[in-house]
C-alpha cells in the first residue's frame, strides 16, 4: 500500500488548516487492475468536510475512498485536496506508477459473430455465454442460441447450440428467428427466455430450461406470452431476474420498455405490465451496483452493416421496476438516460449488452458491435461479434473506455488461480 503523505499549507486567524494525505493499493498497480485511494488526512481541530481528488488522467472524483482503473501502464499524478469546514486546504499529490500487465487481450473475444449476448457464471467459476441465431457462413446453416464457453472472459470455445432448429409449438405459431436469449439460474434450473420471431406474425417470449448450462434443453412448448397477450408491440429481448418467489421480466422493442412479475414457475406473466423506459429503447438488462439497479438499454440501428447506429444508454433506481432516471434526473420514459458508449476506434453500432464481475470486483460490459471495415458475414448477414470492456464507477454512474469500444490491447479480468 502506497504511504500516507501530508504537508501543512498554512492558514489564518485561529484555525489550523487540514493535513492531506492519501494512501492507495495495490502498492504496484498494473493497467486495468482496480486502485483504491484512501483519504487519511487529519484536521488538528476539526474535520475535513469536503475532498476532492485528480487522479491524473483528467478524471475526477469525490469522496473519502474511490475506486479507478487505469487503462494504459504510465506514471499518473494524483492529487488530494482536502477543505475543513472553516475553508482552510491543503493537498498532496502523489506519483502512482502503472505497470503492464504481464497478459492483455484484445477485442473482440467471440468471433465471427454472437450477436446480443446474454452470459453467466456457473459455480464452478466457468462462464457461460449465449447469442441470438445466426448463419456463421460455415456451412451448417443457422445456429439456433449458439452456446460458448470461457474460463477467463476473453478465450472462449464453441459448446454447440440450444436448439437443433426452432421449436415447434404446433397451430398458429410459425417461428422464423430466435434472437435475444437471456440466461438466469434458480433453484438450480438453468432458465433460457428468448426471443420467438414469427413470420408475419406476432412476436413472442419462449422458455427452455436446463439443469446444465451447457443444456440438455427441454424447451417449454408455449409462448410466455406473445404482443397480443400482453399488449406491447415488438415482445422481445426479455431480462428475467429470477427472484422469488416470482421472477420479474422486462422486455421490449422500440415500443417501450415494460417489467411485470411472472407466476412462480417462471411460464407465464402475472399482474400488470409497469413501463420502465420510452420507445426509443431495446435490450433491457439490470445491474446492481453498490445496492442500486443500473437499467442497460440500447438505442438506434443494430443491424445496417457499417451505418448501424446502436448505442448503450443507462438509469438508475432503487427499485427493479423503476422508475429509472439518468444523471440530471430525467426519467427514462421521458427522454433520459446516460450514454456510455458508441462507434469509434474502428467499430460500429455497439450494444445489447450483458455485464459480468471478475474476481477483482471489476465489472465487464459484454456487448456486440460490428467492424466497420468488414460488416458482412459470407452469408450476408451483420457480423456482429462479441467484445468486453471493463466498467470504471465514477460518481455512482457507470463509464467505459472514454464512450467507444477499446480497440487496442486490454489488460485481462482478473480471475483467481489464473
Amino acid at each position: 500500500m502506497g504511504g500516507p503523505l501530508g504537508c501543512d499549507s498554512g492558514g489564518s486567524g485561529g484555525n489550523e488548516p487540514p493535513l492531506a494525505a492519501f494512501s492507495y493499493a495495490p502498492e504496484a498497480p498494473t493497467a486495468g487492475e482496480k486502485v483504491t485511494f484512501t483519504d487519511e488526512s487529519e484536521d488538528p481541530d476539526g474535520e475535513v468536510t469536503e475532498r476532492s481528488w485528480d487522479l491524473g488522467t483528467g478524471d475526477t472524483r469525490t469522496g473519502v475512498s474511490v475506486d479507478y482503473v487505469y487503462q494504459s501502464a504510465g506514471d499518473y499524478d494524483v492529487e488530494l485536496k482536502v477543505t475543513d469546514a472553516s475553508g482552510s486546504s491543503d493537498s498532496r499529490t502523489q506519483t502512482i506508477e502503472v505497470g503492464v500487465d504481464a497478459q492483455t487481450y484484445r477485442n473482440p473475444v467471440v468471433t465471427p459473430v454472437a450477436a446480443d449476448p446474454s452470459i453467466i457464471r456457473d459455480s464452478d467459476g466457468t462462464y457461460y455465454l449465449y447469442a441470438t441465431q445466426d448463419d456463421w457462413g460455415d456451412g451448417d446453416g443457422f445456429h439456433h442460441i449458439p452456446i460458448f464457453r470461457s474460463d477467463d472472459l476473453f478465450n472462449w470455445t464453441y459448446v454447440g447450440d440450444v436448439f437443433p432448429g426452432i421449436p415447434d409449438w404446433g397451430g398458429q405459431y410459425n417461428g422464423q428467428f430466435l434472437w435475444a436469449p437471456d440466461i438466469s439460474k434458480r433453484d438450480g434450473t438453468y432458465y433460457l427466455y428468448y426471443s420467438y420471431v414469427q413470420d408475419g406474425g406476432p412476436s413472442c417470449i419462449g422458455l427452455a430450461t436446463a439443469d446444465n448450462p451447457d443444456g440438455l434443453w427441454e424447451d417449454h412448448g408455449e409462448p410466455i406470452f406473445c404482443d397480443d397477450d400482453i399488449g406491447v408491440t415488438s415482445s422481445i429481448d426479455p431480462y428475467v431476474q429470477n427472484e422469488n418467489p416470482n421472477p420479474t421480466i422486462i422486455w421490449g422493442s422500440f415500443h417501450g420498455i415494460y417489467a411485470v412479475k411472472l407466476n412462480q414457475e417462471g411460464t407465464s406473466a402475472v399482474g400488470e405490465k409497469i413501463q420502465v423506459a420510452d420507445d426509443r429503447f431495446e435490450g433491457a438488462y439490470v445491474h446492481e451496483h453498490n445496492g442500486q439497479k443500473y437499467l442497460f438499454l440500447s438505442a438506434g440501428t443494430c443491424c445496417e452493416g457499417a451505418q448501424s447506429t446502436y448505442e448503450v444508454y443507462v438509469g438508475r433506481s432503487d427499485s427493479l421496476t423503476g422508475p429509472y432516471v439518468g444523471p440530471g434526473g430525467t426519467d427514462l420514459r421521458n427522454g433520459g438516460g446516460l450514454r456510455i458508449l458508441s462507434e469509434g476506434n474502428g467499430w460500429v453500432g455497439p450494444g445489447h449488452n450483458s455485464v459480468a464481475t471478475d474476481d477483482a470486483g471489476t465489472d465487464w460490459l459484454v456487448y456486440h458491435a460490428i467492424p466497420e471495415n468488414n460488416p458482412r458475414l459470407p452469408s450476408g448477414a451483420n457480423r456482429r461479434p462479441v467484445l468486453i470492456d471493463s466498467i470504471n464507477w465514477n460518481g455512482g454512474w457507470p463509464e467505459v473506455n472514454g464512450g467507444s469500444p477499446s480497440g487496442s490491447p486490454r489488460p485481462v479480468p482478473t480471475i483467481d488461480g489464473e
